[in-house]
């Protein structure tokens, strides 16, 4: 459930990956859970620019955030 991987913070040694939202369902046809209405955010939309920490860059309303 991932897409691509781009090591692209602190000088290619953090991964960054798309963001992937869904709802989960019991198909009855298939007989197993499977996830509809999926929802993806890119790396750059749900991370922190190079060098902000994640809770310093949610208080201050996810400045520099590419959705």
């Amino acid at each position: 459930f991932v897409g691509d991987v781009k090591m692209g913070l602190s000088k290619g040694h953090q991964a960054l990956t798309d963001d992937r939202w869904g709802v989960t369902v019991w198909d009855e046809k298939r007989g197993e859970v499977v996830v509809k209405d999926v929802v993806v955010f890119p790396p750059e939309c749900v991370n922190p620019p190079e060098g902000v920490g994640s809770i310093e860059w949610l208080e201050g309303g996810m400045k520099g955030a590419k959705c």
